[in-house]
């Protein structure tokens, strides 16, 4: 797990679980500030140096765009009775 700060406060969070990246989390009063990039980034480069070259991720509608501007690609939808649908999306890294 990372953590991204702010004058001490916890602005966002990306975690890794296998290859799959769980947790990307960024605070909304800092949306617009390139947050949410750097954390994938920090991720993608943590899962190269452990030899995890594809990853996987679980996207929301809304979060779709930012994921394909980070260079994931949509692969299926999922139907979920607690979250409502899923786009699972995958990277080559």
């Amino acid at each position: 797990m990372f953590v991204a700060e702010e004058n001490g406060k916890v602005v966002g969070t990306v975690g890794l679980e296998g290859d799959e990246v769980c947790a990307l989390y960024v605070d909304p009063d800092v949306h617009g500030r390139r947050v949410g990039e750097r954390l994938l980034q920090r991720i993608e480069d943590f899962a190269l140096s452990c030899h995890v070259h594809l990853l996987h991720l679980s996207a929301s509608l809304t979060a779709i765009g930012f994921y394909e501007k980070m260079g994931y690609r949509s692969q299926e939808k999922e139907e979920s009775e607690l979250f409502g649908p899923a786009y699972i999306m995958t990277k080559l890294l």
